[in-house]
């Protein structure tokens, strides 16, 4: 392996199922930008039937398979995808809480900074998004307990980070930014909606390689 640290490090990070991005791992972004480090990457992944893509918008680097119709990667394809499924509704639940909140006709995309402390001003005056946050951590991803909903909206943020959607920005902990992992779901959305048939809000995107 490359004795360059950040080599090991993107190394490392992709091997781990990571999405790399200028907003979460930004020395390790930049190093993929350049064309030698990705083929010396590809190098060494290829013996494990791996190699570099990029999303659509070339937001994110992520680690694909190069034959996904071998058998080892077909079963971890299926594992992937039913985590996703799994995480699906509650994102997109997600997704329309933020448009909602912002009057924006668009999804969150990569590098958008969003205030937790005017979300849940925007929320509080709302009943209708009180219960829509109140739905969104019934059950699944987002499942609380918490009775409040700046209980609540602070855990979901949390969780949206500990996913790999957002980063926090200072130590305050009331301002995140979306990372470029949403581009690699919205390309997962439109896969599932071309193959399961799930009607989801419009995204950009045509077909897609899960990660490992």
């Amino acid at each position: 392996m490359s004795n360059n640290p950040t080599f090991e490090s993107a190394y490392a990070l992709l091997m781990s199922g990571e999405i790399i991005c200028e907003h979460r791992f930004p020395q390790e972004f930049n190093l993929l930008r350049m064309e030698d480090q990705v083929q010396r990457m590809d190098f060494m992944l290829a013996p494990l039937n791996r190699r570099i893509r990029t999303t659509q918008d070339n937001a994110s680097y992520l680690m694909a398979y190069i034959d996904p119709g071998a058998s080892s990667a077909r079963s971890n394809i299926r594992a992937q995808f039913s985590k996703v499924i799994n995480q699906l509704e509650p994102l997109v639940k997600w997704l329309r809480l933020v448009m909602d909140v912002s009057g924006s006709e668009r999804p969150i995309v990569p590098g958008e900074v969003i205030s937790e402390s005017k979300m849940q001003t925007h929320i509080e005056q709302v009943p209708a998004l009180e219960a829509k946050l109140e739905s969104l951590v019934k059950s699944g991803l987002f499942s609380s307990r918490q009775s409040d909903s700046k209980g609540r909206l602070s855990y979901v943020m949390g969780k949206l980070v500990d996913e790999g959607y957002l980063t926090r920005l200072g130590s305050a902990g009331s301002q995140y930014r979306a990372t470029g992992k949403w581009s690699w779901l919205y390309e997962t959305m439109d896969f599932v909606r071309a193959h399961e048939d799930l009607p989801e809000p419009e995204q950009r995107g045509d077909q897609m390689e899960f990660l490992e």
